[in-house]
């Protein structure tokens, strides 16, 4: 469902928008929240950002507003690996005991892809068939592959599942490389990349 704007005694606000908030933590001592900006803020601009701790606020201003900031969730290995947070269709996980396989869909796990159809509001969870509008590219090896499908994932707020397509003949083996890109219209390089790794590929 929808998420609260305050939490654990924290509010963020972007310029006059509150933010949804996804959590508060405290790691080894390194303090952050994680939030959604509001879809209501014009991309190409700066904003200034505030947040509120128990009453006492702070503000840091000229935060670049962007269309588009795309991100693969990522799971940790045994050895403390980071690799791209992958299911094939059937909803089990890539992991570096059940690799993935060539010639077949799997799904990725994406934040940060910006508006859809019919349209995604701040703090709205996904629905079905909610298609991404950015023209995706995703690469495997450093070679570019089929997208299936970019949608809202259902239930949750601020969450996108891209399908892909891994090739048949591509390079097996750990760690392969993965990447997706939010291409320009024009056909101009790529605005945004994201690298990550396929825990293992056979």
């Amino acid at each position: 469902g929808s998420l609260p704007t305050e939490l654990a005694g924290v509010q963020v606000r972007f310029g006059n928008h509150s933010a949804p908030i996804y959590h508060v933590n405290n790691i080894n001592g390194q303090e952050f929240v994680v939030v959604q900006a509001p879809f209501e803020l014009a991309p190409g601009g700066t904003v200034a950002v505030t947040v509120t701790v128990n009453g006492v606020s702070t503000t840091v201003t000229g935060v670049e507003v962007k269309a588009y900031q795309p991100g693969i969730f990522e799971a940790i290995g045994p050895a403390g690996q980071r690799y791209a947070l992958l299911t094939r269709l059937d909803g089990t996980p890539v992991t570096y005991t059940s690799p993935a396989q060539r010639g077949t869909q799997l799904r990725m796990i994406v934040g940060g892809l910006g508006q859809t159809s019919p349209a995604l509001g701040t703090n709205s969870v996904g629905v079905p068939n909610q298609r991404v509008l950015a023209p995706l590219v995703v690469a495997v090896n450093h070679g570019g592959v089929r997208v299936v499908s970019a949608e809202t994932l259902p239930g949750v707020v601020g969450v996108y599942v891209v399908t892909f397509e891994v090739p048949a003949d591509t390079t097996p083996g750990q760690d392969r490389s993965l990447a997706i890109a939010i291409a320009n219209p024009d056909g101009s390089p790529s605005l945004l990349r994201y690298y990550s790794a396929i825990a293992r590929l056979e």
